[in-house]
């Protein structure tokens, strides 16, 4: 075909496919728009009659059509003013005109409508402060869809060290650097946030689903809504450190009357409150589910959602866990059990919402509390007891034995949910289910939350003083969140000793938890040098050995049990004891590992610095210069250049060369054992590499002052040796030798002495 006729033709299509896209699209504006003015038999949105609040004790929010006060606006626009939403199959929000016609109410079956946010650009909401002179420790912001949180902040914590360096020393400016520089600054801690992309997401704390069934109807009478996708109202009269959302569910009832309208009658709203008060990691949400019918009950059922968004806080270590607490009645005592299974069950599936059930307050051994952690922070939600007589209002429980912490009479279901999207690895989501409950003409079913937000930090959770600590955590086991990793030989009573120990030293090196760690070196050096200086006797006197040593292995080189023995009699003649050399760093193992498991735990030395330039963060590798990750064998995937393990490589070689050696000739056991000394330090770097700052600054420590420690012992085993050598003294007598010092004179044949 000629180029210039393809060309035309190409043009003449694309032309047709314009103009035919364009006829499509206004039919479907006209349908729209004809919808829209109630041409489809329903009524709009803008003329639908005011909710009336059915009568209760508290007074009632602010109808959400009545002005703008009563979405929480200064001066909302007119196109974000709330509005009756009508909802078929999947309820939609209306941003219909004022000036429109009022059609017809449908005739047959009844229609379920809800008070929605029209628009989702609402204004932020916050209650609590990040101002460093604030009361408050974090700051949670609260978004209208679904009720639900967007962020929690922690105050004193950070995403990084560079942002809290700058904070301490100017906040003023580090406000500034976090708008200019986020790619740098990347602001406060988030304990919870938003994930998900695009359509696929996930607000914690979000109300996910109401189940509303009207008693006496047989037709039409359940409503399933999923909330956590639409945008709540905002009552006015909310305090400065509180916050309330409202979502009102309504419906059709009656006969249609001549022009076919019907009356539209409130059937529940469900009320959400937010409460934070300063100095208290606690958030507490209370759901209020209000019978608006004067005349029948309503029973319902709610789902909701606890912890999302527990960020990872190691890089390349990802320690979030889904964590569970049961009530053991007999005993009572508060268990958390093990994770390893439901983690199991979580991932494996690979499938968007896998729910796995977690326990239930009704159960032999009540679940407690539910929520995720990672290293140093945790979110746990805890379903708190009902009061006085709503507790009597539910079903007949036998409450004989039962614990003032366990919330039998909610009949609730904690679950785990997980999550696997694009771009992200699973993640999980901690939720509560509220079976249906039976709500009385004009009466409410009250639901109250307590959702602690904060670091898993030892001196919270056990002390019984005014907040941020309170009974409640002690009560509830949250100790238990913090995962110490002990060993057989590192128990946890150890590694508690360790962090009040540092928490105390860091006192004394204001407030340098490096400077504290090494006060704990210098400490555990005293304590252990009067085995250092046994040992280093013991392995000088065994150096003198070396020729008697070597005899013996050579005369019974064959008979090893006589061999054993005459070593250990020539060992104890001398005063001599080979493990006396190693006893020293053998009990400090104990040490090490208690320590490693103290920083891994401890909250306090996330982000604490022994310098200004190095050594900024005690629980994570020191990096002198950082790049991206690059996997080496042995190692796995590196980050940065850390030196602390390169000198504790060179301290542990210093210190093998310190060692006396014995004065015995070279043989092939001589020469495997010097090269498994050389060996070690080598071993030590690849696994120390990634070991967080503040335990290889700990060993390096350490081992630098056994070196010293050895060269001040030697020297002064030296220094006694040269003066007994000098006070001994040589006595000459007249005469003839004695006979025993006297060498015999050789014998002649037949036993004559010659001479």
């Amino acid at each position: 075909m000629d180029t210039r006729r393809f060309v035309i033709v190409l043009v003449l299509l694309a032309l047709g496919v314009a103009v035919f896209t364009w006829y499509v699209l206004g039919k479907q504006q006209e349908r729209k728009e004809a919808a829209a003015n109630g041409e489809d038999g329903e009524t709009p949105a803008a003329t639908q009659p005011a909710p009336q609040p059915a009568p209760q004790a508290s007074a009632p929010p602010a109808a959400p059509d009545d002005s703008a006060a009563a979405n929480g606006e200064d001066d909302p626009p007119a196109s974000t003013a709330p509005a009756v939403a009508a909802g078929d199959d999947e309820p939609t929000t209306a941003t219909a005109p004022a000036t429109r016609p009022a059609p017809a109410a449908p005739a047959a079956a009844s229609r379920w409508k809800y008070i929605s946010y029209s628009q989702p650009e609402d204004k932020p909401i916050r209650i609590g402060s990040l101002a460093p002179d604030s009361e408050y420790v974090m700051e949670v912001e609260l978004a209208n869809r679904g009720a639900a949180v967007r962020s929690a902040k922690l105050r004193k914590y950070f995403v990084t060290v560079e942002d809290k360096q700058l904070y301490e020393e100017n906040p003023a400016a580090y406000a500034e650097a976090v708008r200019q520089n986020p790619g740098k600054y990347q602001g406060h801690y988030k304990a919870l946030s938003v994930i998900g992309e695009q359509d696929e997401i996930d607000f914690p704390l979000a109300t996910r689903k109401l189940v509303v069934t009207i008693e006496g109807e047989t037709e039409d009478a359940t409503r399933e809504v999923p909330l956590e996708n639409e945008y709540w109202y905002r009552p006015a009269g909310a305090s400065e450190n509180a916050a309330v959302f409202a979502f009102e569910l309504q419906r059709y009832e009656g006969p249609a009357g001549p022009g076919g309208e019907r009356e539209l009658v409130p059937v529940v709203r469900v009320e959400k409150t937010y409460t934070l008060d300063p100095k208290d990691y606690s958030l507490k949400v209370t759901l209020r589910v209000i019978n608006l019918l004067p005349d029948r009950g309503v029973k319902v059922s709610l789902d909701q959602l606890g912890a999302v968004g527990v960020p990872q806080e190691a890089r390349g270590e990802d320690m979030r866990r889904p964590m569970a607490a049961y009530y053991k009645p007999e005993s009572q005592e508060v268990d958390i059990r093990a994770t390893k299974d439901l983690i199991k069950a979580l991932v494996e599936p690979k499938k968007v919402g896998v729910r796995v059930p977690a326990g239930e307050t009704n159960a032999e051994e009540p679940a407690l509390w539910i929520g995720i952690a990672n290293k140093y922070f945790a979110s746990v939600m805890y379903l708190e007891p009902m009061e006085g007589g709503e507790a009597e209002a539910q079903e007949e429980t036998d409450d004989e034995g039962k614990d003032e912490l366990v919330a039998r009479e909610h009949r609730a279901k904690f679950f785990f949910e997980s999550t696997f999207y694009t771009n992200t690895r699973g993640l999980y989501l901690s939720g509560l289910e509220l079976p249906e409950r039976t709500i009385a003409a004009g009466e409410s079913y009250d639901v109250k939350l307590d959702v602690y937000v904060g670091p898993k930090d030892r001196s919270i959770f056990v002390s019984r003083d005014p907040l941020p600590a309170r009974p409640l955590y002690d009560d509830l086991g949250y100790l238990d969140t913090i995962e110490l990793r002990s060993c057989f030989c590192a128990f946890d009573s150890l590694s508690w000793g360790l962090m009040w120990l540092l928490e105390k030293l860091s006192i004394v090196a204001l407030g340098n938890y490096g400077v504290a760690i090494i006060l704990l070196v210098v400490l555990v050096r005293i304590a252990l040098h009067p085995l250092t200086k046994k040992g280093q006797v013991s392995m000088a006197k065994m150096q003198k050995l070396g020729p008697q040593m070597k005899k013996i292995k050579e005369k019974y080189k064959d008979d090893k049990e006589t061999l054993n023995r005459e070593m250990m009699a020539l060992y104890k003649q001398a005063g001599a004891t080979p493990l006396l050399g190693c006893l020293p760093m053998l009990l400090q193992m104990p040490v090490w590992l208690g320590l490693w498991a103290a920083i891994n735990a401890s909250v306090s030395l996330r982000h604490a610095a022994f310098l200004p330039v190095w050594i900024t963060d005690l629980a994570a590798p020191d990096a002198l210069i950082s790049f991206g990750g690059v996997n080496l064998p042995l190692i796995g995937a590196i980050y940065g250049l850390n030196l602390l393990p390169l000198l504790l490589a060179v301290a542990m070689v210093l210190q093998m060369k310190m060692n006396p050696q014995q004065a015995a000739p070279e043989t092939d056991q001589a020469k495997q054992t010097r090269m498994m000394m050389y060996f070690m330090p080598v071993m030590m770097l690849f696994i120390f590499y990634k070991m967080p700052s503040g335990l290889n600054l700990y060993i390096m420590a350490s081992t630098f002052a056994g070196v010293a420690e050895q060269y001040v012992i030697r020297k002064h085993i030296k220094a006694r040796e040269e003066q007994q050598a000098a006070v001994e003294t040589t006595v000459s007598a007249p005469g003839k030798k004695s006979r025993s010092s006297r060498p015999k004179k050789p014998k002649g044949p037949f036993w004559i002495k010659k001479g």
